[in-house]
């Protein structure tokens, strides 16, 4: 019986002993439990800002080691295993590691410029988009960088706006980004000489040894100059030459055109497209002036191409000539392009306009529109041919812009039966309307000057308008408007 006592007493002291020291209890089995819930106890605060966190078991007791991505989730971490139930001490080796800052900056649809990163505050996000307008020229740009601070002050981020702009206009860059301990650098370049310079640039900032820099540049042939040519002969006829980069943009200078042509004119269209040709920097001043130009000029002919604007055409007033050149003065100045502007100020063409007025005695008022003094002298001798014993009243006017009519031999032979059978009035050839507004003695000469009108101005060729009546000469009508002796009663125009 001592014995028995003595040797559960010996037991006893090592099985405390084993206890103490997490031997007995605590064997594999309970390392592994504890390990694997602090890993979900690390997971829950944040499995990617802990991803390389390590839990090792030394009996109950734990240590944790590893890095931190953000710092709050320190704290948290360590709270959470302190509170971890069957855990002993828990030593922390846990190591708050800031985010590399990172950035990308690219050339976006139509111009834009889209900026993308991680940075550490809005006064380092600030700078960034003061760069960023720099490049392009304040406009459409795309700021999708955010501000964190969680992440690590970016040393190289002062000096990127000087080559952000030094490489940004070299040919077609398109994007650069800094990440990972590297900078690369993309796009499009049309020489070697021009890769080689933005790569020196880059390397003046970043070549410290801290950054690899990755060039992916590409050698590429220049585009080609974008340009137009485009010729109005008429409001019926036009035709477009040129070489554009997009479809749209040629659709939409047709569509300029047609809006400005007659319904259904003929549009030779030849502009022709392709990705190897540079963009219009001059696209949005065109759009302005082309509307004006085709409206108000008849005929002309516009060249847009290498810095030099070409026009020559005819419009029809001094002050539309005036307006036409300020509008081209203001969108394409003398700082930044050659001119060549010739705009000659041409009256419209108008119909050439005879009219023929009897009145009470020997006299035949002649008055109208006749294009030039030999075709009015034609005129008035044919006239004093055909109706022999009466005085002609020459009362016609000549202009350079009255088209050549085409009623001449016809108004000749008409002539002398109008002053035959008609009492008093007028009558009037415009073009290819005749009208007609006389007072007649009777029922057959008002038969006569209606067959007469037929014969020389047929109605398929002639719109005609005739007011003819038969009155009593010997009793006026005081509400007649072509009274008795009143030449400037009748209304030549019709």
């Amino acid at each position: 019986m001592p014995r028995i006592a003595i040797v559960s007493a010996a037991f006893l002291s090592l099985f405390l002993a084993c206890v103490a020291a997490g031997t007995i209890l605590f064997g594999p089995a309970v390392e592994k439990d504890l390990v694997k819930r602090a890993m979900e106890i690390l997971k829950k605060v944040d499995e990617v800002s802990l991803r390389d966190a390590i839990v090792t078991a030394d009996g109950r007791n734990l240590t944790v080691a590893g890095h931190v991505r953000r710092k709050a989730h320190l704290s948290l971490a360590e709270e959470g295993l302190a509170e971890m139930k069957g855990a002993g001490k828990v030593k922390s080796e846990l190591v708050w590691v800031p985010l590399e800052p990172w950035l990308r900056i690219a050339r976006g649809k139509e111009g834009s410029l889209v900026v993308d990163g991680l940075l550490e505050s809005r006064a380092e996000k600030a700078r960034l988009g003061v760069a960023a307008r720099e490049v392009n020229d304040g406009v459409n740009i795309q700021m999708k960088a955010e501000a964190d601070a969680d992440v690590a002050k970016a040393d190289w981020l002062e000096p990127l706006g000087r080559v952000l702009e030094e490489t940004f206009r070299i040919d077609k860059v398109v994007s650069l980004t800094v990440r990972d301990g590297k900078v690369l650098i993309s796009g499009e370049v049309y020489s070697d000489t021009s890769m080689d310079e933005a790569e020196k640039i880059v390397a003046g900032v970043f070549d410290d040894g801290a950054f690899e820099i990755e060039n992916r540049l590409e050698v590429v042939p220049p585009p080609l100059a974008p340009w137009i040519v485009l010729k109005k002969e008429s409001p019926e006829k036009f035709l477009a030459r040129g070489t554009l980069r997009s479809e749209q943009r040629k659709h939409e200078l047709i569509g300029i055109a047609a809006s400005e042509l007659k319904k259904g004119a003929k549009i030779t269209n030849r502009v022709e497209t392709g990705d190897n040709v540079a963009s219009a920097a001059w696209w949005s001043e065109a759009v302005l002036v082309l509307p004006a130009v085709l409206a108000e000029m008849q005929p002309c002919e516009v060249e847009i191409r290498n810095g030099v604007l070409r026009l020559a055409g005819d419009v029809a007033s001094e002050p539309m000539r005036e307006s036409i050149t300020s509008l081209l003065e203001q969108n394409f100045p003398d700082e930044s392009w050659s001119r060549s502007v010739k705009i000659a100020v041409v009256e419209p063409p108008v119909p050439s306009r005879l009219s023929v007025i009897v009145f009470s005695g020997d006299q035949i008022f002649l008055k109208g529109v006749l294009p030039s003094a030999e075709v009015k002298k034609a005129v008035l001798a044919k006239a004093g041919e055909k109706v022999p014993g009466k005085e002609i009243v020459d009362q016609i006017e000549t202009r350079k812009n009255a088209m050549d009519p085409k009623w001449l031999e016809a108004f000749s032979e008409f002539l002398p039966g109008y002053s035959e059978n008609a009492l008093r009035g007028g009558m009037t050839i415009d073009d290819d309307q005749l009208v007609i507004e006389a007072r007649v003695d009777s029922d057959a000469k008002w038969d006569a000057l209606f067959a007469l009108a037929e014969k020389h101005f047929p109605m398929s060729e002639f719109r005609h308008r005739i007011d003819l009546r038969v009155i009593d000469p010997s009793a006026p009508d005081p509400e007649d408007p072509l009274g008795p002796a009143d030449p400037d009663a009748f209304n030549e125009g019709g």
